[in-house]
C-alpha cells in the first residue's frame, strides 16, 4: 500500500499536513515521484530501504514516511 504514515499520537492527519515536514521515501519510488511531481512542500528525506525510513520515524529524526 502506497500512502503516507506517521505514529498514531502525530499531528500528521492528511496528506496537506506534510508541507514543510520532512518525509521519509524510498529514492526512486513511486511515492518519490508523486511527491517530487505534486506541489505537496514536502521536506523530501530519500532513504534506501523501508527499515531505515520507520527507524527514522520511531526515533523521532522525522515525523513520518511514504512507501
Amino acid at each position: 500500500l502506497n500512502g503516507i504514515y506517521a505514529l498514531e499520537d502525530s499531528d500528521m492527519k492528511s496528506l496537506s499536513d506534510i508541507k514543510g515536514r520532512k518525509v521519509a521515501v524510498l529514492e526512486g519510488g513511486i511515492m518519490h515521484d508523486y511527491l517530487l511531481n505534486n506541489d505537496t512542500g514536502a521536506d523530501i528525506i530519500t532513504v534506501e530501504t523501508q527499515a531505515e525510513a520507520w527507524r527514522m520515524v520511531f526515533e523521532g529524526e522525522i515525523p513520518s514516511l511514504s512507501v
